[in-house]
């Protein structure tokens, strides 16, 4: 339109405004680079016809020469700030998308931290309900089959069993809660067991009729990280559970507990055979549960007849 209005008509026109936007536009918006070069050509040879054919026609070379200067000065000018502001733009786009993908990755990593989180809940309860619901059901089976077939049984001997059960139970509760409450932000939570608290797990299955020998030697527990006397407790645990449940008649179970250079090793044995009628719950998870936590400690797990 402009080389038309060149062809046809000498003077200039108050629609000649109008291309300088449209390279500000094209220089602020437009990436393509071929448009974006074939303007700057539009735009140079614009200062350089327009002059030539409103002054030089005229005889004035010399004002056509200033003007096209002074022409392809605004239009570099108009240039640099249309570019100027297409890199702003472009900078937003980026940071933008910076802030989507660290917003991604953040959910991301409080979806991992949650999982986590429940993983390490679910080992917990299943380790205490395991445990203490192993001792109640023995417990409970062996009173009931004493009561049933025992020559005499004793108000005494019925007393004992119901406070074991009563103690494993009042116990159990006590764990659940402590779990539960590293949940709650704001609620405090019972102490995490510990290697002093292996006597407590050796003493409840002694109560429930097996004999279990227990060395536990003095081990400073404030030199063990809380995570790995958490991960000794759980094993025996977990070892006295399976002992009491699959080890069968007659069976006696071993604790061990020592050190070694660079951390622990916890040892839980029995010398059972298997009973023809063990506690069935179905396949557990216990195992498993306590290879990933040694494996968070950075320790591992040995685990056979």
């Amino acid at each position: 339109m402009s080389l038309l209005q060149l062809a046809v008509l000498s003077p200039p026109l108050p629609a000649d405004v109008v291309p300088p936007f449209v390279l500000y536009t094209v220089a602020a918006h437009v990436g393509d680079r071929w448009i974006r070069a074939t303007a700057v050509g539009a735009g140079l040879l614009a200062c350089v016809l327009g002059p030539l054919r409103w002054y030089a026609s005229e005889g004035d070379p010399r004002t056509a020469a200033w003007l096209s200067v002074a022409l392809a000065v605004f239009l570099g000018v108009l240039w640099l700030l249309g570019d100027l502001v297409r890199a702003r733009e472009g900078t937003l786009l980026r940071l933008r998308e910076a802030n989507e993908a660290l917003a991604r990755d953040r959910e991301q990593r409080d979806q991992l931290v949650a999982q986590r989180e429940r993983l390490a809940v679910a080992r917990d309860v299943h380790d205490v309900v395991a445990h203490s619901l192993s001792v109640v059901v023995v417990q409970a089976d062996g009173a009931s089959y004493a009561a049933a077939h025992a020559e005499r049984w004793t108000r005494d001997e019925a007393a004992a069993a119901l406070a074991a059960i009563g103690r494993t139970a009042r116990g159990a509760l006590a764990e659940t809660r402590r779990v539960v409450g590293v949940l709650r932000e704001h609620e405090p939570s019972e102490p995490t067991p510990g290697l002093a608290d292996i006597d407590r797990l050796v003493e409840a299955v002694r109560a429930a009729g097996v004999p279990v020998s227990a060395t536990l030697p003095p081990l400073e527990p404030d030199g063990v990280p809380a995570e790995v006397q958490l991960a000794a407790y759980r094993v025996v645990q977990e070892g006295l559970t399976n002992v009491l449940k699959h080890a069968g008649v007659d069976a006696s179970g071993e604790v061990l507990v020592e050190r070694v250079p660079g951390g622990l090793m916890v040892t839980v044995a029995d010398d059972g055979l298997g009973g023809s009628a063990p506690v069935v719950d179905g396949p557990g998870s216990g195992l498993a549960g306590l290879r990933e936590r040694f494996a968070a400690t950075g320790g591992h797990l040995v685990a056979g007849p």
